[in-house]
């Protein structure tokens, strides 16, 4: 997923978001699983199940060929099987992100996260959130992480992902069951931790990219805390951990104050249909001591130029 990190990217929000992340100086990562796109982390779930289908079959069809059918372990692919089936049915991780987009004014962005065009849009220096990865200290025996990334929705780059970098393509007519069965887990579990950085392709014109916390239901509910989590990648940020009520569902988010936001903050867009001149948006800044007067141009403001029937 590797490519080209724009100098700033955008986070679309509605204005008491901003007003909280900006008077709070705190970057918020909110429940991906509850975003407005149905399939958040089952997609790539999909997609794994269909390669490592595809994998066993190209393996048992060479076997046949070859003579060798006997050593083909069926019982234990469908044990496999049935174990992929259960990450579909249970929640078996959550995830909460910090999204963000490569598009500054878009009208897509605009409708679909800052409150249909009334809200604002944060331009914030990528270089931030490389950043904000240097400072954590992530245990290699902790399953739970952070990570900042591009999402990827290119089906040829998703292929490449089982195929290359979970090794399915290493899978020989040779290999005994179990071999071939070690390949597929691992295909499992890189899809369970890249769940968050796949998309369908019909959300491309979005060119998302995003800084997201993953941890293991079965942690939760055994009593940790996403806030414990979190303070323990993090451990001299000032954590938060809280609900907020959207779209009738309680929607939980991390809070993570940090000072170095204010200084990464490269520009601000005011919304198509906000109502918020650039007066009060300059005032409000001095106010909170992002800007230090009104000729301090350090963040510039936009208003939208995206047109709205």
């Amino acid at each position: 997923m590797a490519k080209r990190t724009p100098k700033v990217l955008y986070h679309y929000c509605s204005v008491p978001t901003f007003y909280n992340i900006t008077r709070n100086r705190s970057i918020w990562l909110s429940d991906i699983g509850k975003s407005n796109d149905s399939q958040e982390l089952k997609w790539i779930k999909g997609q794994c199940r269909y390669y490592i289908l595809k994998a066993w079959t190209d393996y048992a069809r060479a076997a046949k060929e070859n003579g060798e059918l006997e050593k083909v372990d069926f019982d234990k692919f469908e044990q496999i099987q049935n174990q992929l089936e259960d990450l579909y049915k249970y929640e078996t991780e959550k995830c909460w992100g910090f999204c963000l987009s490569e598009k500054r004014d878009d009208l897509g962005q605009w409708r679909g996260y800052a409150d249909d065009g009334h809200g604002i849009s944060i331009g914030f220096k990528s270089s931030y959130f490389k950043t904000i990865m240097r400072d954590g200290k992530t245990e290699l025996t902790n399953p739970s992480s952070v990570a900042f990334d591009s999402i990827c929705y290119n089906e040829k780059e998703t292929e490449k992902l089982f195929y290359e970098s979970c090794g399915l393509s290493l899978i020989t007519p040779e290999m005994t069951s179990d071999d071939v069965i070690k390949r597929i887990r691992a295909a499992i579990v890189a899809s369970l931790l890249l769940a968050p950085f796949y998309k369908n392709g019909k959300f491309a014109e979005e060119k998302e990219w995003r800084l997201v916390f993953s941890t293991l239901t079965k942690d939760l509910i055994a009593g940790k805390t996403p806030k414990t989590e979190f303070e323990a990648i993090f451990p001299d940020k000032e954590i938060q951990y809280d609900f907020i009520v959207r779209n009738n569902e309680l929607v939980s988010h991390i809070a993570f104050a940090d000072n170095k936001m204010a200084s990464n903050i490269s520009e601000i867009w005011i919304g198509p249909k906000c109502k918020m001149t650039t007066v009060d948006l300059k005032m409000y800044l001095i106010s909170v001591g992002l800007l230090k007067d009104y000729y301090d141009n350090t963040i510039q403001i936009h208003k939208s130029q995206a047109s709205y029937r």
